[in-house]
């Protein structure tokens, strides 16, 4: 009810976030044609509360692409093999296996994934970094909804807009919290962008990082080696270059 009626309404009407079909809205919770799409879909997480009725987690839908997507994860599609889901010049709610004109309006669908139109696949992005992060345990990985790398890209393609700064603001009325990935867009990167993690990447170091794709020079080894090889002060990552190059894996 409040989704219908408060926090997606614009201008008394409320808008299927994929295909752009607008009808008025109302206090109910089955606006018909217009039902509850669940971004991270129920069957990931056994339909249990408060996934489930998270509105941070849900957007209006016409039901036919709804139905469409069912829980098929997010990606970008091929073109040539995709079903298209959209809205014609009278805003008529539409399906084609055609390739529209006008596509960068149209959702897509192929039998493994579903990408959301153009101009609202940032808010599918910044919808699954808020699940993932508010109940990272609930569905899985963040993977089984999508590629981190094309979550971020989306992000970062299709940038918070106002009907997205202001739809949080309205949820955080009715359900007092907000998805601080719109608030911060910066964040996404900071929690996300895997690409990005520096560590200690040798792995016969004690403080390896499995996940880090940059080292930082932070290695540090367990050894019985009595001196500091290379005379910085620290027997540290240098020093085990030393070892390795130089006197292979015991102290000279």
């Amino acid at each position: 009810e409040q989704m219908y009626s408060f926090t997606d309404e614009i201008n008394d009407s409320i808008f299927c976030i994929y295909t752009g079909f607008g009808q008025l809205s109302s206090v109910t919770t089955f606006p018909n044609p217009i039902n509850a799409e669940h971004i991270i879909p129920q069957s990931y997480y056994g339909s249990v509360s408060p996934m489930r009725s998270d509105i941070h987690n849900l957007r209006p839908s016409h039901q036919s692409p709804n139905s469409a997507r069912g829980n098929l994860p997010f990606a970008e599609a091929d073109d040539n093999l995709s079903n298209w889901y959209g809205i014609d010049g009278s805003g008529n709610y539409f399906s084609t296996s055609t390739q529209p004109s006008e596509d960068p309006g149209f959702s897509e669908r192929i039998s493994t994934s579903w990408e959301p139109r153009e101009d609202r696949k940032g808010d599918v992005a910044r919808q699954a970094f808020y699940f993932f992060t508010m109940y990272p345990h609930a569905a899985g990985d963040i993977t089984v909804i999508g590629s981190i790398s094309d979550l971020l890209n989306w992000h970062l393609n299709d940038p918070v807009d106002a009907i997205e700064l202001e739809r949080n603001n309205r949820i955080e009325q009715v359900q007092g919290n907000r998805n601080p990935y719109i608030d911060d867009p910066l964040l996404a990167f900071r929690a996300w962008d895997y690409s990005q993690f520096v560590g200690c990447t040798y792995d016969e170091a004690t403080n390896y990082n499995p996940m880090a794709t940059e080292d930082d020079g932070s290695c540090f080894y367990e050894t019985t080696c009595p001196t500091d090889l290379n005379g910085d002060g620290v027997i540290g990552t240098a020093d085990l270059l030393n070892l390795l190059e130089g006197f292979g894996t015991t102290c000279p």
